[in-house]
This record gives structure tokens, sequence and C-alpha cells, in this order.
């Protein structure tokens, strides 16, 4: 993130130390995610965040994913009795399953956009879309629960951190005290009020801009709805880029050409139907098709440890039962060879064509 953003200094004599401080910031929350050790040298799950590294910021929704234990209950088709034999859970199939575990995966690696044009005429003509989905369906609620729990605390603690450089660095950042557009402004807080019951009732904030503070939103961190709220609303002569916040929010209408090629298993539906343009669409497709096997071989490789196997690896975060079940190793394994397969078959067929 950092060698992404821009390598000079865009306005204000601070913006080199705010750089310098967001790099702070990322790497004192990743030491409070578990992801940096006291030292902030990199734990194991950081090492799958940076083979993941490809689908920024989605790589943390996966990790935060394999945190919460829901893919274990997402994999488990059968339970384990006593007696050695395997009672299989009700509505679980191996079809089932993968169907569901690659619509997650869609809303994490397979992000394009989906006009509001082609979401109203595919909810309209689905006749028309030859079995095609286009629109992408609202993402697993329980899995939508542990994003939403992961942003919030990533803009909770970009909050703290940010409102402290701002009183920290308060004389160098000057007043907060002229409209955006028109450039007027208003008398300096050390000026006689005005209006000094009408000032009782403005909103303090030492972040968020005092323009947009009239909205009544402050600075705590429930008044951001979205990183990039916080972002663009931060007061006179700050900057904070959303990248350098390590978090990922979801968005939505999202097109579903990766759940539609694996459903129906037609290349030419997916540039006709879902509108991907014939240059990016296999790329995209080889892209989904990697994430989804980096996934598979870090839990793969890690199975095979013998501390996650004995489940006291000592880093928590439940990853030990992640790791060593053997349901979500099947499951991702399966998934992997048949996304695979049928993206491979594509050379294939247009090479007979």
């Amino acid at each position: 993130r950092v060698l992404k953003t821009p390598l000079f200094t865009p306005t204000g004599s601070l913006m080199a130390t705010q750089y310098a401080h967001s790099f702070r910031f990322a790497c004192e929350y990743m030491q409070r995610e578990g992801l940096l050790d006291a030292f902030a040298a990199p734990r194991d799950t950081a090492c799958i965040i940076a083979a993941l590294f490809t689908a920024e910021p989605a790589n943390f929704a996966a990790v935060n994913l394999l945190r919460s234990r829901l893919l274990e209950k997402i994999c488990q088709r059968w339970v384990e009795k006593s007696d050695g034999s395997q009672e299989p859970v009700p509505d679980k199939t191996e079809l089932s399953v993968m169907e569901h575990l690659i619509s997650i995966f869609c809303h994490f690696f397979a992000r394009v956009q989906l006009p509001a044009w082609h979401a109203e005429y595919a909810a309209a003509n689905s006749s028309k879309l030859g079995g095609s989905q286009v629109v992408l369906g609202e993402l697993d609620p329980q899995v939508k629960e542990v994003i939403d729990v992961h942003v919030k605390s990533a803009i909770a603690s970009a909050v703290e951190y940010w409102r402290g450089y701002a009183v920290a660095f308060a004389a160098e950042l000057g007043e907060d005290n002229t409209l955006p557009v028109s450039g007027a402004a208003w008398p300096s807080s050390g000026a006689q009020q005005v209006c000094p019951p009408l000032a009782a009732l403005s909103v303090e904030t030492k972040l968020r801009s005092r323009f947009v503070a009239i909205s009544g939103r402050g600075d705590a961190s429930g008044d951001y709805g979205s990183i990039r709220e916080l972002c663009e609303t931060l007061r006179s002569n700050m900057f904070l880029d959303p990248r350098m916040i390590p978090a990922f929010e979801l968005k939505a209408p999202l097109n579903a050409y990766v759940l539609d090629f694996w459903r129906n298993h037609n290349y030419k539906a997916i540039l006709k139907s879902n509108k991907i343009s014939e240059n990016h669409a296999w790329g995209f497709l080889k892209h989904f098709a990697l994430q989804v096997r980096g996934v598979f071989k870090s839990l793969d490789r890690r199975s095979k440890y013998a501390p996650y196997k004995r489940g006291i690896h000592g880093e928590g975060r439940n990853l030990e039962t992640v790791f060593s079940d053997p349901q979500v190793n099947l499951a991702l394994d399966q998934l992997t060879k048949d996304f695979g397969d049928k993206f491979t078959m594509i050379a294939k067929e247009q090479d007979h064509h």
C-alpha cells in the first residue's frame, strides 16, 4: 500500500509527516489485529495476507473469514460420531458447498461493479439472459457481519489515532475555519463568538471538517459510515488515503460473472449477458482462480504443520481448527480443482473453434 501511494507531497508542509503517520498507524493496527508481533515482525496469518496481495484489500476479508469459525460450518457436510461413522448434514452436498463458497469468494475476489442500468435490465429481462444471474446476490449475512465488525474496528482505530494526530499537530495544521469552495473564513476559535448560545449547540470536532460537522456528525467512530467518508471529510490541511487503512468494505451491486461462468460453463455467455469485455474476461477469471487456489494452498500447507494439528500453535483466533479441519481442506480442494478445470477448458474450446 505504501508503494501504491504517490511518492510526492501534494500540498502542505505536513504531508510527509502525514504519510509517515499513515504507515505507523497501519503497523499499529495490524499489531492490534494480531497480524504483527510486538517487534512488528509478521505472524503466520500475515503471511496468508501477503500471499493474496494481488487481491488487496480483500485479502484482509479472507483472513477474517478464516478467523471467524464460519468456514468450518459452511464446509461441514457430515458429523463424526463416536463410533467413527459419519452422519450427513441435511441439505449439504458437494455441489451446494462449492456454490456457497464461490458466492462468498465472488464478493472478495471478483469485484466488478455493475452499472445501475445493467442491474435494472437484468431484473426486468431475466428470461433473456440465457440462465445467467448477472447480479450477484447479497453476501451471506453471517459473513457480512464478520466483515462489518472488522470495518467498524478499523474505523474506530483510525479515528482514535488520527484525532490524536490532529491534537498533537494543531498548531501546524492551523485553524479549520474556511469554507471549502468559496474560501470564506469565519472567526477563529480564539476570537469573540458572534452568537455564544448558537456556538454552544455546535458539534465539537478535532478530526472532521467543521463545515461537514454542521450536519450534526462529530468525531465519534460511530459517526463515520465508511472508510471513504472518514478520509473525505477530514479537516483542512489533513489528508488520509483509504488504501492506508488495512480493511475491506463491501460494495454492491456486483457482477455475478464468475458465479455464472461456474454454473453454466459458458465463456461466451459472460461476454454477452454479463457485459464483461473480452479484453478482461479471461484475466478476471484467471485472477479469481489464482486467489481461490491461494486460499486453499495456505490452509493445505498449514494442515500438515504438526502444532496446528495438535491445536497448540498459540496464535489463537480459532485458526487451529480451520487449518486442521479435513472438511474445510476437502471443500476448498474440490472448489479449486473444479473451477480450475472449467477455466482451463476456455483455452481448449477457443483452440477448437
